[in-house]
């Protein structure tokens, strides 16, 4: 025999993603990659280079630049909850 239960619903927050100020953050970050990408191509093709290798190299600068600010994003959520220890003692301390 199977019995219902009575579950009420969770008024939890929606998850992160579903953010706004989530969504307008990763619509800049790409405008700002695409951007970055195609002034490269622009320089590239204007130096007589192949339209693929052209496209080659512009999406590999961009992929370099976003793992570099990737791994600086990184490196700040492992660093930021201990400066954010630091201050609250200093906080208390004083």
């Amino acid at each position: 025999m199977m019995t219902a239960s009575r579950v009420s619903p969770s008024r939890e927050s929606p998850p992160d993603f579903c953010q706004p100020h989530n969504s307008i953050g990763g619509a800049v970050g790409l405008a700002a990659l695409v951007s970055l990408a195609a002034a490269r191509f622009e320089s590239q093709t204007g130096a007589v280079i192949a339209t693929a290798q052209a496209s080659v190299d512009s999406f590999q600068v961009v992929f370099w630049v976003s793992a570099v600010m990737l791994f600086a994003a990184a490196t700040l959520s492992l660093r930021l909850p201990a400066l954010r220890q630091q201050t609250d003692l200093a906080a208390l301390v004083h």
